[in-house]
């Protein structure tokens, strides 16, 4: 069982929580999969932390962290990679752009996502 209290720590240090959880011995698939899960049970946690759209910010850094480590990834694996990854990207901006609230949270997280959507240019 998730409670909120669990989560006021993670609120308080946004980018270092980032920082932190990616220098944990996984990939980036595994830590996405697991924020797109949390995000997608709508808990209604984030809302009681005033940080309603915590995790789409957190989702667009580790996006972020992933793009620009993107000459790792065999340059074969790239383009389905990056084609997931843009889906990806462009589902997020759907979903803040249908969001009723027009706060700071959501204009963060939705320049983030364009940032990231441009950054794509490139490749």
């Amino acid at each position: 069982l998730l409670r909120c209290s669990s989560f006021k720590a993670v609120v308080s240090t946004q980018s270092t929580g980032v920082d932190t959880m990616l220098q944990i011995p996984t990939s980036h698939a595994h830590l996405h999969a697991t924020y797109t899960s949390l995000l997608q049970m709508k808990l209604p946690c984030w809302e009681q932390l005033g940080a309603p759209y915590h995790l789409h910010i957190v989702i667009s850094l580790l996006l972020t962290s992933y793009v620009s480590h993107l000459n790792n990834v065999p340059l074969l694996e790239r383009k389905p990679i990056l084609s997931e990854i843009q889906d990806v990207i462009d589902a997020h901006v759907v979903d803040l752009q249908a969001s009723v609230s027009a706060g700071s949270d959501v204009t963060s997280a939705l320049s983030r996502f364009k940032a990231l959507q441009a950054s794509f240019n490139k490749y």
